[in-house]
């Protein structure tokens, strides 16, 4: 970097707890005794990051403890048609798995275990992280583990209502029981369940499920789909400084229709209507999680943000 910023690559690379008087001393003569062991308050809520890889720390490959155990069940039943009964738990741990510290972790291991190691990722130039050429090095390397763990159940079955037609259901439901990583033994365990904010991403809520009816008669079919997300909140390091409003998401409930209607055998009409009942997006503010995520003040993957939408489409086929 340039002379003036070559000072505040010294601090960044020298700052523990047990720097002595002679050492703050030398420090302060580039910044204040306040600016010493500290950051500034960043006013949008995120910070300049170097990404990438390392060329000389290049990381290993994975390594992954998969565990499933399924069941199904399809009983005869005189009432119901091809009734199908599933449970599956899964236990995914993948140790070294590939990825980057987040700019929290290394913040705090720097300046609040005062790890020299995690100091010298942060680059201070005029003794700030807003500047040009200021920010914290997220590089791709082998970090610790991440566990995935959960149980799906999945039913589905159907109906004969005599002239009327049928009718067929099919639920599908996840209950998350871990959603955990680590990127090192020095690093606190990161608690994804039931969370979203700037380590987690998007929220990810214990409980998830879709539900579909749909009635069959003839050329004509008709559906109503049912998404369920599950409550979330914000990273408990986040509460502190994120507004109470932000702070936590209600459990969603969206209701899609479609309909569709085969005209002759090689010709379909179909026509939907999603978010039926026109449900805003949850409003986060934008430092609620990373901009990779958040955008817009909201999670567009995970929540509806054009509210009610009508499509209809033709199937034709030569």
């Amino acid at each position: 970097g340039s002379p003036q910023e070559a000072p505040y690559l010294a601090i960044a690379r020298s700052m523990t707890p047990l720097d002595g008087p002679k050492r703050l001393a030398r420090l302060n003569k580039f910044q204040t005794a306040a600016q010493v062991f500290t950051v500034e308050d960043i006013t949008a809520g995120q910070i300049n990051a170097f990404a990438g890889t390392d060329l000389t720390r290049l990381p290993k490959p994975e390594a992954a403890d998969t565990t499933t155990i399924g069941f199904v069940w399809t009983p005869n039943f005189d009432f119901v048609t091809r009734p199908v009964v599933t449970v599956d738990y899964y236990d995914i741990n993948i140790k070294d798995y590939i990825g980057t510290f987040g700019g929290q972790e290394i913040l705090d291991a720097c300046y609040v275990a005062g790890r020299a190691d995690q100091c010298a990722k942060i680059v201070r130039v005029g003794g700030t992280l807003t500047l040009p050429g200021s920010g914290v090095q997220e590089f791709t390397t082998n970090l610790k583990y991440f566990r995935a763990e959960g149980v799906e159940l999945g039913l589905a079955f159907g109906v004969n209502i005599g002239n009327a037609g049928n009718l067929r259901f099919q639920t599908n439901l996840n209950k998350y029981m871990t959603q955990e990583s680590q990127s090192s033994d020095l690093n606190t365990v990161i608690d994804c369940l039931g969370h979203y904010g700037n380590q987690c991403g998007n929220p990810i809520p214990t409980t998830r499920w879709i539900q579909r009816v749909t009635w069959e008669r003839g050329p004509f079919d008709a559906s109503v789909l049912w998404r369920h997300l599950g409550s979330a909140s914000v990273e408990p390091v986040q509460v502190p400084g994120t507004f109470p409003q932000f702070a936590n998401i209600d459990a969603f409930n969206y209701i899609d229709l479609t309909a569709s209607w085969e005209v002759r055998k090689n010709i379909t009409i179909r026509a939907s209507a999603n978010n039926v009942f026109d449900k805003n997006p949850p409003v986060l503010g934008n430092e609620a999680g990373t901009t990779s995520t958040n955008s817009g003040n909201t999670f567009p993957s995970v929540y509806d943000t054009l509210g009610r939408v009508y499509a209809v489409g033709f199937n034709v086929k030569f």
